[in-house]
């Protein structure tokens, strides 16, 4: 867990006790920092140690402040009379800054549980692949304070590099679909084969007794400075990997392009722990959107056999289901261009395909239709066609 940062403070600074609270701060290893104010202000990385000797006492102090006076009511963490401040203020303020450490601590992990629950549910509502796969890096770069980032999928013993994202340097048109084996020989195959993390301070100081090597041609062709990287997999249930997560180069604020490569951090231990959470959900989404797909194949397989059946039923007719059915998307999508009556009517990606299935099926009635009804030549039995010539 990282350590909250602490600053100490004292009110008014000079205050007679101000040596004291220096020595206390110097040896809780605390920095003591000015306050301007003549009341308690922002304190959220800060204690507060005010001095009530001279000063009319405030009831509502705060619980980040530790009051100096001879009034015990004091609504605050903790009231040190005078004559005990030099027996009492060091292990007071110590007792303060590590309550603030903890209260820090339980709210960063309040936050990050309804951080992954936002992206969890974000995730679980996109079923277009390179959508999903462009909102997981966009995700873990933005939580990670990431400036660039890579998804590589499995396929066999091969990844593919599938997306990338950089805030510094802009990409034109599609990349190209690299692959890598499955193996110790890179940085992502490393991770893939062997489903841990890497979590790298600066690429370009790799030991050389390291089996995996860093690959520099972008960095050569774009002027970039890839520094620190966190590689981690996204497994199954089964502890299968179906890709590798690698974030680039952590920076102060997410989403701003990088000024200086010198203001690149080395990725925390708990950011490492969080990627791997990100990761877990990512490969959930994934698992998801694959069985998703089988569903769909499933069913097209279905339309197609269905629409097979069809057409072999009535041979006349051979490839209408499918014309129709081209026919009628196009019709729809041209809504959006449409100045009469369907101006404006806009059919999502869904409705299209739902739209299509529908056209494809539009004859299935057939199936349940007589031969001696479906296949007749004329539109009228010759007896029919007999008794109305007699008329």
């Amino acid at each position: 867990m990282e350590q909250h940062r602490i600053e100490v403070a004292l009110m008014p600074p000079t205050s007679s006790y101000a040596a004291m609270v220096k020595g206390a701060a110097e040896r809780l290893g605390l920095p003591l920092v000015p306050v301007d104010a003549a009341t308690p202000a922002d304190l959220a990385e800060r204690v507060l140690v005010v001095d009530l000797t001279k000063a009319l006492p405030t009831r509502s102090l705060g619980r980040r402040v530790i009051a100096i006076s001879e009034d015990a009511s004091l609504d605050c963490f903790e009231v040190i009379r005078p004559s005990d401040v030099p027996m009492r203020l060091e292990r007071s303020l110590s007792n303060l800054v590590e309550m603030e450490r903890l209260r820090a601590q339980v709210q960063q992990e309040q936050s990050t549980v309804r951080l992954l629950n936002e992206i969890g549910l974000a995730l679980s509502a996109i079923t277009d692949r390179e959508e999903l796969i462009e909102a997981i890096l966009k995700h873990s770069r933005s939580v990670l304070s990431a400036d660039a980032g890579t998804i590589y999928l499995t396929d066999g013993e091969e990844l593919i590099f599938y997306a990338a994202q950089n805030d510094t340097v802009r990409f034109k048109g599609k990349l190209e679909q690299q692959r890598l084996k499955v193996d110790d020989g890179s940085l992502a195959g490393f991770v893939a084969a062997r489903g841990s993390v890497l979590n790298i301070d600066d690429v370009y100081r790799i030991p050389k007794q390291m089996p995996y090597r860093p690959n520099f041609s972008f960095d050569e062709a774009s002027g970039y400075r890839t520094r620190s990287m966190l590689l981690v997999p996204m497994t199954d249930q089964d502890s299968g990997v179906l890709g590798v997560l690698a974030l680039v180069n952590r920076k102060p604020v997410a989403g701003l392009p990088l000024a200086d490569f010198s203001l690149c951090m080395p990725f925390s231990e708990r950011q490492a722990r969080l990627a791997q959470s990100i990761a877990s959900q990512a490969a959930v989404a994934l698992e998801n959107f694959l069985l998703f797909e089988n569903i769909r194949n499933l069913f097209d397989s279905f339309i197609t056999a269905a629409v097979s059946v069809i057409e072999s039923r009535d041979p006349s007719t051979a490839g209408h289901s499918q014309r129709v059915a081209d026919l009628t998307v196009e019709l729809a999508k041209s809504c959006e261009q449409s100045a009469g009556a369907f101006s404006g009517l806009h059919f999502s990606t869904q409705e299209l395909e739902e739209i299509r299935y529908a056209s494809l099926l539009h004859d299935f009635g057939k199936v349940s239709v007589r031969e001696e009804v479906l296949l007749k030549a004329n539109k009228l039995y010759p007896w029919e066609m007999e008794r109305i010539e007699w008329r």
